[in-house]
């Protein structure tokens, strides 16, 4: 499936492959892959800081000192390393590391195309993302029927579908009935007052799924550009 797109004065064909792949890598690096590792205090549990073998009561003058044996004040303590490795763990992952340039891109995207992407794909529950994607796909509503008439109590009605529209882009499914049950209308209300309007809350979620999809990967070519060009003026 091919999409057009228009960009610098002519139109520039999308297949739907470079979309999977656009939507897989925002996936990728909006999860948390961090594994929570022990820290120091917890180490401690898994080893034997201290020798437990049993101390004799007759200390032995093993240390010589100005030509004469003398006895220790204390016995040695055996204590093992509490970290697991000799070298310290690297500051950051090599998957997150090499996941950076699609996350600084996705954080550079307008409001609503980084709460989509945050939301869609991160599984991001902030209510802040929410809000950004209702209030832009009721406004892209707004415009494309403002020369429609459409009563107060059709619209009050229509704003209450707007959330239910993304859950539909996530995948979720509701079937007309349940539409029309959830509304507060007969179904054959729904199917003559609102249906068509549903269908186009549900463009405009597509639409900038695809809009957010491609804003990162072009952002993310284009902070990648820059970057070669400042290093290469170094």
């Amino acid at each position: 499936m091919r999409y057009a797109e228009r960009s610098g004065g002519f139109y520039m064909l999308i297949y739907a492959h470079d979309l999977e792949y656009l939507s897989d890598m925002a996936w990728e690096a909006t999860s948390n892959y961090r594994v929570a590792t022990k820290g120091q205090l917890a180490s401690f549990e898994d080893f034997g800081l201290t020798d437990t073998r049993t101390t004799p009561r007759v200390k032995k003058r093993d240390l010589e000192l100005n030509g004469r044996l003398v006895c220790r004040d204390t016995d040695p303590v055996y204590a093992s390393e509490t970290r697991y490795r000799r070298t310290p763990n690297p500051m950051i992952d090599h998957d997150d590391f090499l996941l950076c340039s699609w996350r600084r891109a996705i954080n550079a995207l307008s409001e609503e195309q980084h709460s989509w992407i945050k939301y869609c794909y991160g599984y991001s529950l902030k209510f802040d993302h929410q809000v950004n994607i209702s209030v832009h796909i009721w406004s892209e509503f707004e415009k494309q029927h403002k020369d429609k008439k459409i009563t107060k109590k059709v619209k009050e009605r229509l704003r209450s579908l707007v959330w239910l529209s993304v859950q539909v882009c996530t995948g979720r499914d509701y079937a007309q009935t349940d539409l029309a049950r959830l509304v507060g209308v007969e179904r054959n209300n729904w199917k003559m007052n609102y249906e068509l309007y549903w269908d186009d809350l549900l463009d405009i979620c597509y639409e900038l799924d695809k809009q957010a999809l491609l804003s990162m990967g072009r952002t993310r070519s284009s902070q990648i550009s820059k970057n070669k060009y400042y290093n290469l003026q170094k």
